[in-house]
């Protein structure tokens, strides 16, 4: 059997599984691309693939395709984990908050609701946090501090805010965060 279906070169098998049915029933979850492209998979396909053996006979018995999410592709949004880079950049985030921010107390960021990212010219993030108001003076020696050290004032309103930060070789460059109204009181 070669690596291609219907003019589709596999590029990677995800998942295989396989049944005994008068012969060997194979599952396979692959991505694939058009053959003779380069690049990445353009789509992920379910198959069954029905092989007997003795009679030298293979049968594609069904294919699903659904293009692979735009994750990879430059320009497109997708939802992704946090990880140890989205933490370096909500903090220099925070800390871009505070610096700006003419308050006596240090805002303290109580959850992160949504992180996002797209290929530019390295990856370029979009992260939606909620922050309040803190019990630390918003001076040099609390920076860095986080809601662990920092808690929230008594009936302290929380804001949504979210940021757009490009990391290019692991650097982040945190071009802003936009904070809305108090979005509910803290409890």
């Amino acid at each position: 059997m070669t690596n291609s279906l219907n003019g589709l070169e596999i590029v990677k098998v995800v998942q295989a599984q396989i049944q005994v049915v008068s012969g060997f029933k194979y599952i396979l979850t692959v991505q694939t691309r058009g053959k003779g492209m380069n690049g990445p998979a353009t789509q992920e396909c379910k198959v069954s693939i029905w092989i007997q053996s003795w009679l030298e006979k293979r049968t594609l018995t069904s294919m699903k395709c659904k293009p692979i999410n735009a994750l990879g592709m430059v320009g497109g949004w997708s939802e992704t984990n946090f990880t140890d880079t989205v933490q370096k950049a909500t903090n220099i985030g925070l800390e871009l908050i505070n610096s700006r921010c003419n308050c006596l107390f240090r805002k303290s960021i109580t959850k992160v609701k949504k992180v996002q990212q797209k290929v530019v010219a390295g990856m370029m993030y979009k992260i939606t946090i909620d922050i309040i108001e803190s019990v630390c003076r918003n001076t040099e020696e609390n920076a860095g501090k986080g809601v662990e050290t920092c808690p929230g004032n008594d009936g302290a309103v929380a804001k949504e805010c979210f940021g757009n930060t490009p990391v290019i070789k692991e650097n982040c460059l945190v071009q802003g965060y936009i904070c809305s109204k108090s979005i509910h009181r803290s409890q």
